[in-house]
């Protein structure tokens, strides 16, 4: 496995993190190509991993109890999947699958938040970013938003 460099990733959210913080991860990172259908996030199961999507587009989805599916979000390059673990979930309501095919980098979730607990300045791992453009937010303030009085 080879390690995985700033100038090689495509993913917002892996381009932000600060150096010291991927070269940690990077140890851990996996390229993985992603046909159409291949499931990211299975509903109600176990996440072993997150997949920083590089290229390609996932789809959301919820399942009602009839088996009637419903496209609830979708994951680019711009974001991740298994949006559940930044809330220390195991499990998702949701399923995640590849709509078109792509690439990822695939990171096990316990290195993940190995590199956010041992140091505090990586505790501001990105989670997030916008349509409208904004900067990637933080793993704290993309979780618990600031109150507005």
């Amino acid at each position: 496995m080879s390690i995985i460099t700033q100038p090689q990733v495509k993913n917002r959210l892996l381009k932000a993190l600060p150096p010291t913080a991927l070269m940690v991860l990077s140890r851990k990172m996996e390229k993985v190509n992603l046909p159409v259908g291949t499931v990211l996030v299975e509903a109600n199961q176990w996440t072993p991993h997150v997949c920083f999507i590089e290229s390609g587009l996932g789809s959301v989805v919820a399942e009602s109890g009839d088996g009637e599916t419903v496209e609830v979000g979708h994951v680019g390059r711009e974001g991740l999947t298994g949006h559940h673990l930044l809330l220390m979930a195991e499990t998702s309501l949701h399923r995640t699958f590849m709509q078109t095919a792509g690439d990822c980098i695939k990171v096990p979730v316990h290195s993940l938040r190995a590199v956010s607990e041992k140091d505090p300045r990586h505790a501001d791992m990105p989670s997030h970013t916008s349509s409208s453009g904004r900067s990637p937010g933080s793993f704290h303030t993309s979780v618990f938003p600031p109150r507005i009085d």
